[in-house]
């Protein structure tokens, strides 16, 4: 029994220690092993050093504490494992645990402690607990991101999908206005469908960042209102979505992202350039800017666009930055349609 809890207890810190380390370097894997770490402690640890307890425990109220410590503890414990991996239920899993073990297990224990002066704990048992809860400290504040910053993550998005809505308005009242000749017409049509053959893509993304983040198949509402989504914390999917496997893949939703802004804007520049649109240098210069997918350059390291964009950031920050990318295709497709209409008022 004791060697068991030992080991159980070893892989407990070797796990959840590691795990705690990669999350707080950004590396990948860090909430699996972080989480399984959690679940050893769980199935293992925990009903094991229980076991032990309450057969070397000599009083009722002694014996009472043990399987109430332990009760809760696992309570406790799942819910710092159903926070990490966003599953439902976590919030109350925790205050159970913290009420049984402050309420019955801690005060039993002291009770029966105060009966005796014999150490009846184990140091490795008091290793343990002391180096997990430390690990669960550390781990909480490498991951956690202040409510305030997500909440204001929560409300820019909100915006931006009003002035989305507005920006399609002016969009479609523009596009009614234009009377473009033959020459340029098919020119148009060609980037009309890269504009909502992008847009439809960036949506694409954002349902299932929210679907997998929450663990849903359909997200109707949460797309429509991020305020409902419930992982806004979450980094992992965003970094899977987006980046894939491992920085460099080529099967990360960012990459083709990167590759559909590049298109549409090699496309609009070749565009403006072949016609006789006003001011045709000061266009060209601020779409460059606004669907730029340059190469950026942080602290002397070169990173790849969807890297620097979206690696590690939460979800709800990723799904600001998405609305974004959809509103620099908005407005350069305002600044490309308001062109055209100046460009066909003064022929007439």
């Amino acid at each position: 029994m004791n060697k068991a809890i030992k080991i159980t207890g070893f892989i407990v810190l070797f796990f959840a220690g590691l795990g705690t380390l990669f999350k707080m370097l950004f590396w990948p894997l860090g909430n699996f092993m972080f989480a399984l770490g959690i679940v050893v402690l769980l199935i293992g640890f925990l009903p094991l050093f229980g076991i032990h307890r309450f057969r070397t425990a000599t009083g009722i109220a002694e014996k009472v504490a043990i399987v109430a410590g332990v009760i809760a503890l696992m309570l406790f414990f799942q819910g710092y494992l159903f926070k990490i991996q966003h599953w439902p239920g976590a919030y109350p899993s925790i205050v159970t645990g913290m009420y049984l073990l402050c309420l019955l297990a801690l005060p039993l224990y002291v009770f029966s402690e105060f009966r005796t002066s014999e150490k009846k704990v184990p140091e490795i048992i008091k290793m343990v607990f002391t180096a997990l809860t430390a690990i669960v400290l550390m781990f909480f504040i490498s991951v956690n991101y202040s409510r305030n910053i997500l909440d204001t993550f929560t409300s820019v998005t909100m915006n931006q999908q009003l002035n989305s809505l507005s920006m399609e308005h002016i969009i479609a009242k523009y596009d009614t206005l234009i009377k473009a000749d033959s020459n340029s017409d098919g020119e148009l049509l060609r980037l009309n469908r890269q504009f909502a053959e992008l847009n439809l893509f960036i949506g694409e993304i954002k349902t299932k960042l929210i679907s997998e983040a929450d663990g849903k198949s359909s997200v109707p509402e949460e797309f429509n209102n991020p305020d409902l989504i419930m992982a806004k914390d979450n980094t992992d999917v965003p970094n899977f979505v987006m980046i894939g496997s491992a920085i460099g893949s080529k099967y990360g939703k960012g990459v083709r992202l990167r590759e559909k802004i590049s298109e549409l804007r090699e496309h609009m520049i070749s565009f403006i350039k072949s016609s006789d649109l006003p001011s045709k240098n000061e266009m060209i210069s601020n779409i460059d800017e606004l669907l730029s997918t340059q190469v950026r350059t942080i602290y002397g390291k070169s990173e790849p666009w969807e890297v620097y964009m979206f690696y590690n950031t939460p979800l709800i920050g990723t799904i600001t930055l998405l609305n974004n990318i959809q509103n620099n295709i908005r407005t350069a497709d305002l600044m490309l349609k308001s062109g055209l209409v100046f460009r066909t008022k003064n022929i007439h």
